[in-house]
């Protein structure tokens, strides 16, 4: 009669990540942030729309002249032009995505 292995659960993180987990429950409700900025655009923006409203998170849409008629920026619960169509002028301006999220209180991006 073969011999029964002993079931061994499988570790999911290192010993020493392990030592330091916090036990469960002990962040149950906890929030680390409410309001997220969505600094793309197209599928992909709302992709993260629909995973933050999922969340239960508010979001804010960014958008060049040439978007303002998609749907993401509609769906979104605030949005905000950041400049003209042309990329390097809006979506890739730092300085306009920093801007948008300091006067929108977005604490993610």
């Amino acid at each position: 009669m073969p011999t029964a292995k002993k079931f061994r659960p499988v570790r999911r993180c290192s010993p020493w990540a392990e030592r330091r987990l916090l036990p469960a429950g002990v962040l149950e409700g906890f929030v680390m942030f409410d309001k997220v900025l969505i600094a793309n655009r197209g599928e992909i923006a709302l992709r993260i729309l629909r995973a933050c409203k999922g969340l239960g998170l508010q979001t804010v849409a960014v958008y060049s002249e040439a978007d303002r008629d998609a749907s993401y920026v509609q769906q979104a619960d605030e949005s905000l032009c950041i400049g003209p169509a042309a990329p390097g002028q809006s979506y890739l301006n730092q300085a306009a995505v920093l801007y948008a999220a300091e006067l929108t209180g977005a604490q993610a991006i």
